[in-house]
């Protein structure tokens, strides 16, 4: 975190107390989305969905790691500029 934080202390609000003193959690999604906004990005969104949750309808590395599979490390972004 610190880091992280070292290179704009801005990013300082994308971090909050995670599930021990020494763990800290990070909000990617808005992390992202206030980076493409400062990037002159004005139409993007985050479709809310939780990956490691909805088992379903999407593969996870985390929830295959904390289920211990053996295969996993599959990830797939879409960027897509619209006219």
């Amino acid at each position: 975190m610190a880091r992280f934080v070292a290179t704009d202390p801005a990013f300082g609000v994308f971090f909050r107390s995670g599930p021990a003193p020494d763990k800290r959690w990070f909000d990617l999604p808005a992390f992202v989305l206030s980076r493409l906004a400062a990037a002159g990005v004005t139409s993007h969104e985050w479709i809310g969905a939780d990956t490691c949750a909805e088992a379903g309808d999407f593969f996870s590395n985390r929830r295959a790691f904390k289920q211990g599979e053996g295969d996993y490390g599959r990830l797939l972004s879409v960027i897509r500029l619209s006219p």
